[in-house]
C-alpha cells in the first residue's frame, strides 16, 4: 500500500470541516524546505494525481447535491473550460479565502510561510477553539509569498490555473518555474472533463452562482 498522502484525515473529512467556517477553498499540497521534513510531506506524482482526483469528485458530487462549496484552482479551470459551451457570464468563485495548510495530523499553518515553524502554528483542525485561535492568530502572519517568471505556453495555460495559487506546484530551474508535476495535471484535467461530461452541467452550474447566456 503506498504512503496515504493526506494521513489522518481525508479530503473530504478536512472540507466537510472547514466548510463549517468558509465555502470557498485552496486545495493544494506542501513542499517543506527542510530536508527532513520533505521525507515526510513531499508527495510522489501518483499521489499528487490520486489527492486532485479525489477532490475533483468531492466536488463534483457537492455542486450535484446543491452544496455552495467551492475550490478555487478547479474552479478557474472549470470556469475556462466551461465558457465557450455554456458562456457563463458571472464568476463562479468570487471570493478569496484564508490561506492554511492543514497538515496529516491535523496540524494548522499559514500557506506559504516556513512550515512547521511554531511561530506561525495557527492550531489543531480539530480543537474545538479552533476558529477563534485562527481567526487571532492568523491576523499576526504576514503572507510573503511573491512568484515571478511563471513558464507557460498555449498548451498549458489550463495548468497555470492549477498551479498559480501556490508554490508548492513549481519547481524553479534558473529562475524560471516549471510545473513539477506535469502528468499529474494532464490526467487532473481529464478528469473534470470526464465530470463535465458525465454530470448534470447546468445544475451544477447554478449551484455555483453562473448564469448562463442561452
Amino acid at each position: 500500500m503506498p504512503r496515504n498522502y493526506i494521513g489522518k484525515y481525508t479530503i473530504s473529512e478536512i472540507l466537510d470541516y472547514l466548510s463549517n467556517y468558509s465555502k470557498t477553498f485552496i486545495v493544494g499540497y506542501v513542499l517543506p524546505t527542510v530536508d527532513g521534513h520533505r521525507q515526510v510531506y513531499e508527495p510522489t506524482e501518483q499521489e499528487v494525481e490520486n489527492m486532485m482526483v479525489e477532490l475533483v469528485d468531492y466536488l463534483f458530487t457537492k455542486w450535484e447535491d446543491e452544496i455552495q462549496i467551492r475550490e478555487m484552482g478547479i474552479c478557474m479551470i472549470l470556469r475556462e473550460l466551461l465558457d465557450p459551451v455554456y458562456h457563463v457570464k458571472k464568476c463562479i468563485c468570487p471570493e478569496f479565502p484564508t490561506r492554511i495548510t492543514v497538515f496529516h495530523n491535523g496540524s494548522v499553518y499559514p500557506c506559504h510561510q516556513v512550515y512547521l515553524d511554531k511561530r506561525f502554528y495557527l492550531g489543531h483542525i480539530m480543537d474545538r477553539e479552533f476558529k477563534g485561535t485562527l481567526q487571532s492568530q492568523f491576523k499576526n502572519v504576514v503572507d510573503n509569498f511573491a512568484m515571478s517568471n511563471l513558464y507557460t505556453n498555449n498548451n498549458e495555460q489550463w495548468m497555470f490555473s492549477v498551479c498559480s495559487f501556490c508554490k508548492a506546484h513549481l519547481m524553479e530551474v534558473n529562475g524560471t518555474y516549471y510545473l513539477r508535476y506535469p502528468n499529474a495535471y494532464q490526467k487532473v484535467l481529464e478528469h473534470i472533463i470526464y465530470n463535465m461530461a458525465t454530470r448534470n452541467m447546468k445544475s451544477i452550474i447554478h449551484t455555483l452562482g453562473g448564469t448562463i447566456i442561452e
